[in-house]
C-alpha cells in the first residue's frame, strides 16, 4: 500500500525550477536574438552584451573602417548605432538572398541603402526591448529609441548627442550556421537618473515636460535681416541689371525688420556696426502681431 502523504510531501519538496532574474544584459540578448531570428527568419546568437559608460567625445574612435554610423531619438534625446560590416551584410544578404552566404562580401563603404535596410530590423530590436523591459521594476531601461537617420561624418556624432555620460552597450552577434559571420553592434544611449527614470518616461510628468520644453527651445529657427521691401513690376524686373540703383523709402535707412518662417515679424533693431562686423541693435518687437499661417 503505497503511502499517500509521504508521496506528496515528497511531490511539493521538488521545488520548480525558478527563471533567471531578467537583467539589461539578458534582455539586450534576447531582443537582438528575437529581433533578428523573429523579423528576418536569420538564426542569430548573441555571444556577448556588456555595457560601460563613455563620453561623447570617445565615440567615433568607436566606428571602424566600413562600420555604418547611425542617428537613434527618443524622448530622452538623441542616440548612436555604430553597426561593424559583417552585421550590415548578414542583414543585407538575408533580406535579399533569403540566407546568409557562409563567405563574407567583398568590404565597401555603407550607402543611404544600407541604413533604409538596418532601420525596420533596429526599431523592431527596440520595440521588443520595451515590450520586455515592461516585466523589471522600476526605474526600466530607457524607452522609446527609433531609427531616425544616417551619419556620414565622425564629427556629426559629437554634434548630436547631449555632452554628457551615456551608455555604452556593445553586443557582439553571430550569424548563420555556426555563427559564420560576426560582428558587433554598438548602442550609444543617453544615460537616465535613477531618481526621475519613471517619471521621464510618463506623458505629463513633471521631468518629461522639462525636457520636452528644453528640446523645444533648444531648435534653430533661421532668422533673416531684411532692411527694406520695393514692390516691382514683372517686366521692370526682368530690366534690372548690374549698376541699376533700387530706391528705398527714407523710412527704412538703417532700419532692419528680422523675419522668421514665413516672413513673419520677429523684433525690429537698427543696422549697426560692432567689432568691425555689421551688426543688428534690436530696438523692439515688430509693428504688426505674430500672424499664424495655415499650411
Amino acid at each position: 500500500m503505497t503511502d499517500q502523504p509521504t508521496l506528496r510531501r515528497k511531490i511539493g519538496a521538488t521545488s520548480a525550477p525558478t527563471a533567471p532574474a531578467l537583467t539589461a544584459e539578458r534582455l539586450w540578448t534576447r531582443a537582438m536574438s528575437h529581433g533578428f531570428s523573429r523579423g528576418l527568419g536569420a538564426e542569430v546568437r548573441v555571444s556577448g552584451a556588456v555595457q560601460a559608460p563613455i563620453m561623447p567625445d570617445d565615440v567615433p574612435a568607436l566606428i571602424g573602417e566600413g562600420a555604418i554610423v547611425l542617428l537613434l531619438d527618443g524622448p530622452s534625446g538623441y542616440g548612436i548605432a555604430l553597426i561593424e560590416p559583417p552585421v550590415t551584410a548578414a542583414v543585407i544578404e538575408q533580406q535579399t538572398l533569403g540566407r546568409i552566404r557562409p563567405r563574407a562580401m567583398r568590404a565597401r563603404p555603407p550607402t543611404a541603402t544600407d541604413a533604409a535596410m538596418l532601420a525596420d530590423p533596429l526599431d523592431r530590436i527596440f520595440k521588443l526591448h520595451e515590450a520586455m523591459a515592461a516585466e523589471m521594476p522600476a526605474p526600466r531601461p530607457m524607452a522609446g529609441m527609433r531609427f531616425a537617420t544616417r551619419l556620414t561624418e565622425p564629427h556629426e556624432v559629437r554634434l548630436n548627442l547631449a555632452d554628457a555620460c551615456h551608455d555604452h552597450w556593445r553586443i557582439d552577434l553571430g550569424f548563420g550556421a555556426g555563427g559564420v559571420r560576426s560582428g558587433a553592434i554598438h548602442l550609444i544611449l543617453p544615460r537616465l537618473a535613477e531618481s526621475v527614470a519613471e517619471e521621464m518616461q510618463a506623458p505629463g510628468g513633471a521631468a518629461w515636460s522639462q525636457r520636452f520644453e528644453a528640446r523645444l527651445l533648444g531648435s534653430e529657427i533661421p532668422l533673416s535681416a531684411e532692411l527694406g521691401r520695393v514692390t516691382l513690376t514683372a517686366e521692370e524686373i526682368r530690366a534690372l541689371k548690374p549698376g541699376d540703383l533700387v530706391p528705398l523709402s527714407a523710412r527704412t535707412i538703417g532700419r532692419v525688420r528680422l523675419v522668421g518662417a514665413r516672413q513673419s515679424g520677429v523684433l525690429i533693431g537698427r543696422l549697426g556696426q560692432t567689432g568691425g562686423t555689421k551688426a543688428v541693435r534690436i530696438e523692439g518687437p515688430p509693428e504688426e502681431p505674430f500672424v499664424a499661417v495655415a499650411e
